[in-house]
């Protein structure tokens, strides 16, 4: 089933959701079961987000959606796929991979640093993003996603280095700033 729709704008609700309104006054509305479908563009075809939530009421024509950038604090791999500018799609594998293993070490943890410590390295005096950083996946697709700062990632990985334990996975984060993922 096809349903029109467009976003009212692109300020997240609550740090997630968009908002969708119904393009027409015809076509489907949003119903259960709509849940999870792609969101699209329709110049392109491009998938920009999945539909979360109807209007209750089958008379308000709206519902929610939650953009692909978003969906990428959940499920990292989808990272690798959405554009983020300076980092190639292969790059951001191979560093979603050494955070992987960083973490699986567990050594950054007992060593005292926090994903908060390390965004306030990465960009210095800068406000903490709305969004709690939880992990280090959380740092990373936040200064890759939504940071203007391009040198920021490089820092972030450097400073994570500092505090993994193993010297090849140590060694391939401070690669990054050399842009030798």
């Amino acid at each position: 089933m096809l349903a029109e729709y467009r976003a009212t704008g692109d300020q997240l609700i609550t740090q997630e959701w968009i908002q969708l309104e119904a393009w027409g006054q015809a076509g489907q509305t949003f119903a259960p079961g709509f849940s999870g479908a792609a969101v699209t563009l329709a110049t392109s075809g491009k998938v920009v987000g999945m539909v979360t939530s109807a209007a209750r009421s089958k008379e308000v024509r709206n519902g929610r959606m939650l953009p692909a950038h978003v969906m990428a604090h959940y499920w990292p791999r989808l990272g690798d796929l959405i554009p983020t500018g300076g980092i190639s799609a292969r790059d951001k594998e191979r560093l979603r991979t050494l955070i992987e293993a960083t973490d699986a070490q567990k050594t950054w943890r007992t060593a005292g640093c926090a994903p908060d410590r390390l965004y306030r390295d990465a960009v210095g005096p800068l406000p903490p993003p709305l969004r709690r950083l939880t992990s280090l996946w959380d740092v990373a697709w936040y200064l890759l996603s939504e940071s203007q700062d391009t040198e920021a990632i490089g820092r972030f990985a450097a400073r994570l280095a500092d505090y993994c334990e193993d010297a090849a996975t140590r060694a391939a984060l401070r690669g990054l700033l050399r842009g030798q993922v």
